[in-house]
């Protein structure tokens, strides 16, 4: 770990970044984050990279914002988010997705909207593809089995709750939502502390999620503002997709296991089956999901995905 003594500015909102085969976008997200005037400390979390990439990271470390965790491996996103937060010192916290450009100035203005309002643990802000276009999941519902279900029949059409709000127009100001993105998550250190920080037992997709679900059981609010934006940059990562959609389908099985036992064990098998095979919307993914959607439920039956995934190794 390069390390630094010095303190985070008061005022400033420490940026935890967790890196993984992310591509050459990632130094426009590092960049970007070191050229807001906002930032305390940013906390990059390799959790394994190209050699190059590992030289290039090494060389901002010259700048005494800068603190990089490596020796720890391929963790996983929510351990590593942990592993983040340890080094960080300033009240508030964002969780950036390595394939995410800030706009000039958007630290200060994402902090500066959580100013007076202190039930709110977490902000999000309006995510963006490369055309400008709103990206699924920036604001969500909550997550049950059937505003799952909702989206994947568009059942919304009809008047049911549906998961993400997307389809949906934009709220003409700053609203409560039940859940945000991960890929940009603004946090009062207190609440995440508060909380326990990011379940470790999912290690990749949905624990963003389940924090959102944890936060509002402690009586915290979380903000959706739709005037503030960052580009989010997908299709990156060298990692197989497959690797990707399984842990999607593993992570799915672990939240509905653990927030909503007696509807997920009631419930039969294929519904369950459809649940997690939403979550990998491209119809190629869809088209062999059977095999581990049914992996991911016989793992579920054995109460496999109740211990911790920390030791996983790299794909």
């Amino acid at each position: 770990m390069t390390d630094t003594e010095s303190p985070a500015p008061a005022g400033r909102v420490d940026v935890v970044v967790v890196t993984y085969r992310t591509g050459p976008v990632l130094f426009d997200c590092l960049t970007s984050v070191l050229a807001d005037p906002g930032l305390g400390r940013l906390v990059i979390v390799d959790n394994g990279n190209d050699a190059d990439t590992e030289r290039r990271l090494d060389s901002l470390a010259a700048d005494g914002r800068v603190r990089i965790h490596r020796e720890q491996g391929n963790v996983g996103f929510a351990k590593a988010c942990n592993i983040g937060v340890g080094s960080c010192d300033a009240p508030l916290l964002l969780l950036l997705n390595p394939d995410c450009v800030l706009s000039p100035g958007l630290l200060a203005a994402a902090a500066g909207r959580m100013a007076g309002k202190p039930t709110v643990a977490a902000l999000g802000v309006r995510i963006t593809n490369e055309d400008g276009t709103e990206q699924r999941g920036g604001r969500r519902n909550q997550l049950t089995p059937w505003t799952l279900l909702s989206d994947v029949m568009r059942l919304h059409r009809f008047g049911a709750t549906p998961w993400t709000l997307e389809h949906l127009p934009e709220p003409e100001g700053e609203e409560l939502v039940a859940c945000i993105s991960g890929s940009f998550m603004l946090i009062r250190r207190d609440a995440y502390d508060a909380i326990g920080g990011m379940d470790e037992r999912y290690f990749l997709h949905v624990e963003d999620v389940d924090f959102c679900l944890r936060l509002h059981r402690e009586e915290w609010s979380v903000l959706y503002v739709p005037d503030l934006s960052v580009r989010h940059i997908g299709g990156t990562s060298a990692v197989e997709p497959l690797f990707v959609e399984a842990r999607k389908a593993v992570s799915a099985a672990l939240y509905f296991r653990t927030h909503f036992p007696a509807e997920t064990v009631s419930g039969p098998a294929s519904l369950l089956a459809v649940l997690l095979a939403v979550l990998g919307r491209e119809a190629v993914i869809l088209a062999i999901w059977g095999r581990y959607a049914a992996m991911a439920f016989r793992a579920w039956l054995k109460g496999e995905t109740s211990a911790p995934m920390r030791s996983t190794a790299d794909p």
